[in-house]
């Protein structure tokens, strides 16, 4: 993983972000991942949240590496449940 570009951490820290992904009871599907793709691919950051529950600490985590590598994308930030990634 590279260094992030500051104007992506910029970004990604501004309030204004929307979270444009849920990941509800149903979990990380084929279509929340090509929905994911898609966004990074026209917006090329996302943020994405997880329905409180859903995952314990440690599927979370293997979660967001399967986000990252199903979708190319990088993580740029996990706090509680959202997570910011973006596709270089």
């Amino acid at each position: 993983m590279g260094k992030i570009p500051q104007h992506i951490l910029k970004a990604a820290r501004d309030r204004t972000l929307v979270v444009t992904v849920r990941v509800g009871k149903s979990g990380l599907t084929e279509n929340i991942l090509r929905e994911i793709s898609e966004q990074l691919s026209s917006r090329g950051l996302v943020k994405i949240k997880f329905n409180r529950g859903i995952f314990a600490p440690k599927d979370k985590k293997l979660a967001i590496q399967m986000i990252c590598t199903d979708c190319n994308a990088t993580l740029v930030e996990a706090k509680g449940n959202v997570v910011i990634v973006y596709q270089p």
